[in-house]
């Protein structure tokens, strides 16, 4: 599906489409620190969505993975 949403990114006439993506190095704490900041946001969007009408389908992705 992530590929899929990546292709459709770069084939999409739309302008109001957002990508964004990163690397970044960072110690244990300011990791920990990202992932509850995200978990806030999380609870944020489901609490945004509960009642909002369904006029479109969206995708959303967080990747927070260590590579070394």
């Amino acid at each position: 599906v992530r590929s899929m949403a990546l292709a459709r990114l770069d084939h999409s006439e739309r302008n109001d489409n957002y990508s964004f993506s990163v690397f970044f190095s960072c110690d244990d704490t300011a990791r920990y620190e990202i992932h509850a900041r995200f978990l806030e946001f999380l609870r944020f969007v489901e609490h945004r969505v509960h009642d909002a009408k369904p006029d479109m389908m969206i995708q959303m992705n967080f990747d927070l993975l260590p590579w070394l």
